[in-house]
């Protein structure tokens, strides 16, 4: 046990009377004031003699509280370790996350870069295909217009060369013996080849009509076939004369004729081939003949 310790405090106080002239006068007053200090307590753990009967229940107590000291030390090294511990995977936790953050930082860098190039290269790519597509096309719509004009240019020359050589079937020389009262009248004409290549003869029809008639594609008449065989040939140049028969001419007809109020007719159709090619050809004629002047003859066909 200890005993309480005295200590000793002094404080000055300094006060003004008021004397009798009317001046003042400093006094001090002086005050001591008495403290005592216990000292701490002292506690004395005895835990290597055995304990005596008297003290048995102290003595547990200073074991209990040897226990407990020791189980804290335990647990502040343990909790310290930890801490260590803790701080460790901390930090190497924290440096991770910066390596990745670095890492993803980086990478997306690179990925924004690599991808950005992609994409240029591929718009370049793009409008360099495009720039092709429009040539191309250019080129295309050129090829074409000049291979339709070569088309065109070989059908021309095609057409001009068959026109060249080809058969062409006509009717000429077309002439009335007689025209003359109670006579028949005879019509003589001659079908010319002025082709390069011959004629086979596949058709030939023919007539001969007096009508009053003057629009010969109002005509309704009749036909005969000719004299010419079917399979014949009419080679270049050649003339094969025809002549048919018709009415004899009475008073009225000489009259009519005279005033334009009749008419005669030489029509017909030929169709040959072309013996080249095999190409069917077909010639229409259709003369319409009067006498004014005399066997004047006026070509009626398309």
């Amino acid at each position: 046990m200890s005993t309480p310790k005295k200590t000793n405090h002094e404080s000055i106080s300094e006060t003004h009377t008021k004397v009798k002239d009317g001046t003042t006068s400093p006094r001090r007053k002086v005050t001591r004031r008495v403290t005592q200090i216990s000292e701490p307590e002292i506690i004395d753990i005895n835990i290597l003699s055995k304990p005596e009967s008297s003290s048995l229940h102290q003595h547990i107590a200073n074991l209990i509280a040897l226990v407990a000291v020791i189980v804290s030390i335990i647990l502040a090294y343990y909790t310290f370790r930890l801490y260590q511990k803790a701080s460790t995977q901390t930090k190497a936790a924290l440096d991770a996350v910066k390596f990745a953050d670095s890492s993803y930082h980086s990478n997306k860098d690179y990925n924004e870069k690599t991808l950005k190039k992609q994409q240029i290269a591929l718009d370049r790519a793009q409008i360099d295909a495009d720039n092709r597509d429009v040539q191309d096309k250019i080129n295309s719509d050129r090829q074409e217009r000049a291979i339709n004009a070569q088309i065109a240019s070989l059908n021309e020359a095609q057409k001009e060369f068959e026109v060249e050589n080809r058969p062409f079937l006509n009717v000429a020389d077309i002439k009335i013996d007689s025209f003359e009262i109670d006579k028949r009248v005879f019509v003589n004409w001659t079908v010319k080849n002025s082709g390069k290549l011959p004629a086979k003869i596949i058709t030939e029809k023919y007539g001969f009509i007096i009508s009053p008639n003057s629009n010969y594609r109002e005509l309704n008449a009749p036909m005969q076939s000719g004299e010419m065989d079917e399979g014949s040939y009419l080679t270049n140049s050649q003339i094969f004369p025809l002549h048919l028969r018709a009415d004899i001419i009475t008073p009225q007809i000489y009259d009519d004729f005279k005033h334009q109020k009749l008419f005669m007719y030489l029509y017909g159709i030929y169709t040959y081939k072309n013996v080249n090619n095999e190409k069917l050809y077909s010639y229409n004629f259709s003369f319409r003949i009067s006498l004014y002047p005399i066997y004047n003859v006026k070509t009626m066909t398309d």
